[in-house]
């Protein structure tokens, strides 16, 4: 009888590890063929790539480091809504009800002027693996799945490097004199007889 069960449980096992998102591409399958939804899939090499493009050809500081960040994910998942949410509530909270029973914890959850933020991240030890963000208001609907590669210092550094560069550009706005624009003069007309 034990050698049973221990072989069912070895049998069942991969579908256990192979559902662990079901809940996500369920939802992903159910709505990227709604009307006026844009879903793709971008491979973890092509991520790679263009981030590295998109690095070289700017030269804004605080792109460059969102930059830097965005080559740590890998596989990208996305699915938006523009004109009109077609996510029902009870829906969304099923989507987040399932990530959670599939280990994903909430890491920041918003609620603003009509608006819901979601993020939340799956992982081991000091890795984040899995990345889930919705971003629902009444007129559109963003979803993006993503595995990561991101550590916790990787985190640190990114909020590190922002807060930098948001005090230099707050350094600036005090140090910039106000342009004082001089009230324009009229000239004087010729008076024709």
């Amino acid at each position: 009888m034990k050698n049973l069960l221990l072989f069912a449980l070895i049998l069942t096992l991969p579908f256990g590890v192979q559902s662990q998102n079901r809940s996500i591409k369920n939802f992903y399958h159910k709505y990227k063929k709604q009307e006026n939804t844009r879903h793709f899939m971008l491979p973890g090499f092509l991520v790679w790539f263009g981030t590295g493009l998109a690095n070289e050809m700017t030269t804004d500081e605080e792109t460059k480091v969102l930059l830097k960040f965005a080559k740590k994910f890998k596989t990208m998942r996305m699915l938006t809504m523009e004109e009109e949410n077609q996510v029902s509530s009870e829906d969304l909270q099923q989507l987040i009800s399932g990530a959670k029973k599939s280990n994903y914890e909430e890491l920041i959850s918003v609620r603003e002027n009509g608006q819901h933020i979601f993020i939340m991240g799956r992982g081991k030890k000091d890795k984040l693996k899995n990345l889930l963000i919705l971003v629902s208001s009444e007129d559109s609907f963003v979803m993006i799945n993503a595995k990561t590669k991101v550590k916790v210092k990787d985190l640190n550094r990114l909020i590190n490097d922002l807060m930098t560069l948001e005090k230099v550009r707050k350094k600036l706005k005090i140090e910039t004199p106000q342009e004082i624009t001089k009230p324009t003069e009229k000239k004087k007309k010729k008076i024709r007889a």
